[in-house]
């Protein structure tokens, strides 16, 4: 249901982004650049005039680029620095339209509108993408959610409604990072090695499955000596999970630990090659990791207490159904010292007293049918 609602908004926060471009592209005079600009004529009728009107200013500065490649190919050398699968989504998009929409619109006016509309749905999803991967890598609803919505008002946010390659970027690396987190390799690797062919930068994301490669390693070469160590977790056949680290905050979530390798390379790497106008659009679309520090600051204060608090609920829960196997006095006793300890701490949230409650009548029901 969030990952429903997240989409809708995001879509709304785009609708938004193209109104505030008709607007100022009309208010704010155009900057006259020295740029590459297309060579072809907007075409004339009623439709090419409402699109060139509602659209041209996502058509500005590098949008040229990929709006030539996508009609015309690589024609001029400068056109190599983009990568081709933005273009050759916009130019099956724009067939695509021009087919079952057949109003007469020229080329260039047919590609805006495709790279629009495509620009729009992919964004959505990369905040979907987003929520997914947050939440595995945090095991919190409220922390993926407020990282999704702070994505919808990032600062390079107009360049993922413009013709632009960011948010088809975003999307593949948020994706391949979700699947590397649930383990899914193969998946993982095609999701990433889609988004270097979308932008150079992607290239950088090999990192992750770098950093992964290594255990391998350790475990060939290392079985033995960790077999003695570990003889608990491999009786399990490293299935047995450790839960106990914490999950709660971004800076002490071992999880994040390359995913901050990644942004501090790409960070040096804008630092030595990339303009400055330039990497405020390339760290918003590469990283999910801007967006989780910034829900760590703009969270309230007793978030990561209220989930470190809830896992000490059920450790203590777990403890004491080990050693009480009557049901009945477990159920009572865990009901006082739950109001207890929120009595302390002087909690009065209710979605605390909701979460605990909740996992309270779990674990009495749990204890019931051991007993049966």
């Amino acid at each position: 249901m969030s990952a429903i609602r997240l989409f809708k908004f995001s879509l709304f926060i785009r609708l938004f982004v193209i109104l505030l471009q008709v607007i100022f592209n009309r208010c704010v005079p155009d900057h006259n650049a020295d740029a590459f600009r297309l060579p072809y004529e907007k075409g004339v009728g009623a439709a090419n005039s409402v699109i060139s009107y509602l659209f041209e200013g996502f058509g500005r500065w590098d949008a040229q680029y990929f709006l030539h490649i996508s009609l015309y190919g690589y024609t001029h050398e400068n056109t190599l620095a983009f990568f081709p699968l933005f273009p050759v989504l916009l130019r099956n998009s724009c067939t695509i339209l021009s087919i079952i929409f057949p109003f007469g619109l020229s080329p260039l006016n047919c590609a805006l509108l495709s790279g629009v509309l495509l620009n729009l749905f992919l964004t959505s999803l990369t905040t979907v993408a987003l929520y997914k991967l947050t939440q595995n890598v945090f095991h919190s609803e409220i922390f993926a959610f407020t990282s999704a919505l702070l994505f919808c008002f990032n600062p390079a946010s107009i360049f993922f409604s413009a013709l632009y390659s960011e948010s088809l970027f975003s999307l593949l690396t948020f994706c391949g990072l979700w699947a590397l987190e649930k383990n899914l390799f193969f998946i993982s690797l095609s999701g990433l090695a889609l988004s270097a062919s979308v932008r150079s930068n992607g290239i950088l994301s090999a990192g992750f499955l770098i950093y992964s490669a290594p255990i391998i390693i350790i475990i060939l070469v290392s079985c033995i000596k960790y077999f003695i160590k570990h003889r608990r977790e491999l009786w399990f056949l490293g299935l047995f999970e450790n839960k106990m680290y914490d999950t709660s905050d971004v800076f002490s979530n071992i999880k994040c630990f390359p995913y901050f390798l990644h942004i501090f390379f790409a960070t040096i790497f804008c630092i030595l090659f990339i303009h400055i106008q330039v990497v405020t659009r390339m760290l918003c679309s590469s990283s999910p990791i801007l967006y989780w520090v910034a829900t760590t600051a703009i969270l309230p204060g007793n978030e990561p207490l209220k989930s470190k608090m809830l896992k000490s609920f059920k450790l203590e829960v777990l403890n004491y159904l080990s050693h009480h196997p009557d049901f009945a006095s477990t159920h009572f006793c865990l009901f006082l010292y739950m109001k207890k300890h929120l009595a302390v701490q002087k909690f009065h949230d209710d979605d605390i007293n909701t979460e605990v409650e909740t996992w309270h009548l779990v674990s009495f029901y749990g204890c019931g049918v051991q007993k049966l």
